[in-house]
C-alpha cells in the first residue's frame, strides 16, 4: 500500500484542487459565451473550433481537478483514523 502524502501537504493541495476545478468551470462558461460571429465561414468555423478546444480543455481540467480532490480526500480521511478522531471528521467517514 503506497504511503499518504503528509498531513501538511494535503490540506493547501485539496484547497488549490478545489479553486481550479471551480475556475476550470467558471472559465469554460467564459470562453463559450464569448463566441463572436464573424460573418466569414471559413474564420467562424476556425474560431468555433478553437473556443470548443479551449472550452473541452477547461472542462477536463476541471472535471480532473474535482476526481484528485475527492481521491486526495480520501486518503485524507484514512490518515485522520489513524491519529485521534476529530468531530469534523466524523462525517465525512463513509464505509
Amino acid at each position: 500500500m503506497p504511503t499518504p502524502p503528509p498531513a501538511d501537504l494535503v490540506g493547501p493541495v485539496l484547497v488549490a484542487l478545489r479553486r481550479l476545478a471551480e475556475r476550470g468551470r467558471a472559465v469554460e462558461d467564459d470562453v463559450l459565451a464569448g463566441l463572436a460571429v464573424l460573418g466569414e465561414p471559413v474564420p467562424q468555423r476556425t474560431l468555433d473550433d478553437w473556443l470548443d478546444q479551449a472550452a473541452d480543455t477547461l472542462r477536463a481540467v476541471g472535471e480532473e481537478a474535482a476526481a484528485q480532490e475527492r481521491l486526495l480526500g480520501r486518503v485524507d480521511i484514512r490518515s485522520d483514523e489513524r491519529a485521534e478522531p476529530r468531530a469534523r471528521d466524523v462525517p465525512r467517514r463513509s464505509w
